[in-house]
């Protein structure tokens, strides 16, 4: 007779669904919680965990490096090998001589915890900013003080019109989809500004095509031009600080050095305004594309300026969004407070090691695959290298998992618990079960910090703790029970806060100029999430580049021929290439996170400490022939893309 169990996806996305699976025997199936009213079906990547618990490519025992290869070990003789290094690297060097890089491999909140037994020891190194989301949030931020909320229930309820601004619905929040349709069936209207087709400008009304970058100078063209016709919200200026400065600032730009930098025609141009002031709000929704920039923090803050002009304070339905706080919920008494940290740019913090006192001797990797998910992949090799003991936990042996010194196999979602997550798009929190026992040598992450935890003599057990959270939530009467591991919060709204206010950009990024060669624009996909290693495709399987006919044409290239992607700093990457209409010029256009394309990118880290991939350009060389390895080839042995 087999059992239900309910369960959350674990995944970085928005849409945070809610699992009921169904275990008979060794057989595992995962389908919709109907509980959280937004989980009406559960995608591809989703429904994959039913099987991967029992791929035979997870990792089922400890490693320990010898030379080129790794041997097998105990767990319990893995766990004293990492306390022990890490007991001797604090004991010589301090606590902040070792450095945690976690990443977003999961959103549960047991995440948090485990950094306990490193705080306790008096602190640590760890990363700064985040390698997609970080550069909006600081724009929404400096403008709001806050990252805005607008719940999913007011956007379906009342917003009018959406507005997405490089942001791909259709690949990356599927589960908004069935609400688009309710928003257009009453009437609403679905526009979008990109620099490219997609998924999701081919189901909104209109769209608008936009240099790469120059999101900042449209919204600010549009600003001008809402204020020169006194077409904006009669209440803007009761809901900002700085409104006399912002206007006379904008009264010194030039309409057309603006448009200029957009690619836009005037025309164009007025169309979008005149679509923004059709009937009712507008939720200007902003994408993470505009992050991948240098100036993505005045991206957001710019169009947030926008969306204030245009109602956003007005009513229901009016906002900018982005994302928000998924940990918004976890319980703040048992975050770990350590005595001394240093945070590093997450997509620079390798670049610094040789100036850091004390010098970094302990590196500890979990929920991340940097070595496939970073940019300057070839950087990064280097500095591990300089690492003298590294130590990741993953279910897999990744590329990050080859360059360490100790491997720690961890069990998944699906057999730990109880947990819990959050969403940075509903309001809703998900709570946990295990629903299988892990392999025999496998262990949560919460037991194997926990573990080292008891042989350094600590007292703050990660696996303790994630009881004591499980504990709290269940006894938070804030939190209402609708039953199957859902629960509902009054999330603070906003818009809709009669003390919100916001303070305008009195200025403009400086305009992104080409740096010789094409941009590479890397972008999300809906079959898997950057560096989760099972998702993404291997190696050796086909990667496709897309350039616009004209470009095409320009070079003599077909489709299915053979390139060479060369960037500035030197390393190569062989893809095919097709022709895509609808691009704009000047870009090659790749999916994120596949195996050796972040060694093209360069070690940047933009305002709000994000990763601006798209910072990136590269020369494109035809190959006829294979004229030796590539780098793909140079690092596995295997055959490149």
């Amino acid at each position: 007779m087999g059992k239900t169990f309910f369960s959350a996806c674990p995944h970085d996305c928005p849409d945070a669904c809610a699992f009921k699976v169904d275990v008979d025997g060794g057989k595992v199936r995962i389908e919709a919680n109907g509980r959280l009213p937004w989980t009406t079906f559960i995608c591809p990547k989703g429904k994959r965990w039913a099987k991967r618990v029992f791929d035979a490519g997870r990792l089922t025992s400890p490693l320990l490096r010898r030379g080129e290869t790794f041997l097998p070990l105990a767990v319990d003789d893995a766990l004293d090998i990492w306390a022990e290094r890490l007991g001797r690297t604090v004991e010589r060097d301090g606590p902040l001589s070792v450095f945690l890089y976690q990443g977003a491999g999961s959103l549960y909140f047991s995440k948090r915890l485990l950094a306990h037994p490193l705080a306790e020891l008096g602190g640590y190194r760890t990363t700064r900013g985040s390698l997609c989301g970080s550069a909006g949030n600081a724009g929404l931020r400096e403008t709001f003080g806050v990252v805005p909320v607008q719940s999913v229930e007011t956007l379906v309820a009342s917003a009018r019109a959406l507005l997405f601004w490089g942001r791909n619905v259709a690949e990356t929040s599927l589960h908004l989809l069935p609400l688009l349709r309710k928003i257009r069936a009453r009437g609403g209207r679905l526009g979008a500004v990109e620099i490219r087709p997609t998924a999701t400008t081919a189901l909104v009304d209109r769209w608008w095509r936009i240099h790469p970058g120059s999101d900042a100078f449209l919204a600010a063209w549009l600003c001008r031009a809402l204020l020169v016709r006194g077409l904006a919200s009669p209440k803007w200026r009761s809901r900002v600080d700085d409104g006399q400065a912002f206007e006379t600032f904008l009264s010194g730009l030039d309409d057309e050095a603006l448009l200029e930098r957009t690619g836009l025609s005037s025309g164009e141009a007025r169309d979008l305004l005149d679509w923004l002031l059709l009937d009712g709000p507008v939720t200007h929704y902003g994408g993470y594309g505009l992050q991948r920039y240098l100036q993505g923090k005045e991206s957001y803050r710019w169009i947030s300026a926008l969306a204030v002009l245009t109602g956003a304070f007005d009513g229901p339905g009016g906002a900018v969004l982005m994302g928000k706080d998924e940990m918004a919920r976890f319980p703040a008494s048992l975050l770990p407070r350590p005595a001394e940290t240093e945070r590093l740019p997450v997509a620079t913090w390798h670049e610094r090691l040789e100036g850091l006192t004390p010098p970094i001797g302990h590196l500890i990797v979990t929920n991340a695959n940097p070595l496939q998910q970073a940019p300057d992949e070839k950087g990064l090799r280097r500095a591990f290298a300089s690492i003298p003991f590294k130590v990741c936990l993953d279910v897999t042996l990744t590329e990050t998992a080859r360059a360490c010194d100790l491997v720690l196999p961890v069990a998944t979602f699906l057999e730990e618990g109880p947990d819990w997550r959050g969403s940075y798009w509903h309001r809703y929190l998900l709570r946990s079960q295990a629903v299988l026992d892990p392999p025999p040598s496998v262990r949560p992450e919460t037991a194997l910090f926990g573990g080292l935890a008891r042989r350094l003599g600590l007292k703050r057990d990660p696996e303790r703790l994630m009881k004591e959270m499980d504990d709290l939530l269940l006894a938070d009467e804030s939190l209402e029970d609708l039953g199957d591991g859902v629960y509902a919060w009054e999330e603070p709204q906003f818009w809709s806060d009669p003390e919100a206010r916001a303070v305008l950009p009195l200025f403009l990024p400086e305009p992104l100029s080409p740096r010789g060669g094409l941009r590479l624009v890397t972008v999300h996909v809906a079959s898997y999430i950057n560096g989760q290693s099972w998702d993404a495709p291997e190696a050796d399987d086909p990667l496709e580049a897309r350039l616009t006919p004209a470009e095409m044409d320009r070079r003599g290239l077909a489709d299915g021929d053979r390139i060479r992607l060369t960037a500035q700093n030197g390393q190569g990457l062989d893809v095919e290439v097709r022709a895509q209409e609808g691009l704009s010029e000047g870009i090659v256009v790749l999916p994120q996170g596949r195996p050796g394309l972040n060694a093209l990118t360069p070690p940047l880290s933009s305002p709000g400490f994000g990763a601006p991939y798209h910072e990136t350009f590269v020369s494109i060389e035809a190959r006829t022939e294979r004229k030796g390895p590539t780098e793909a080839e140079d690092r596995t042995g295997r055959s490149g893309p």
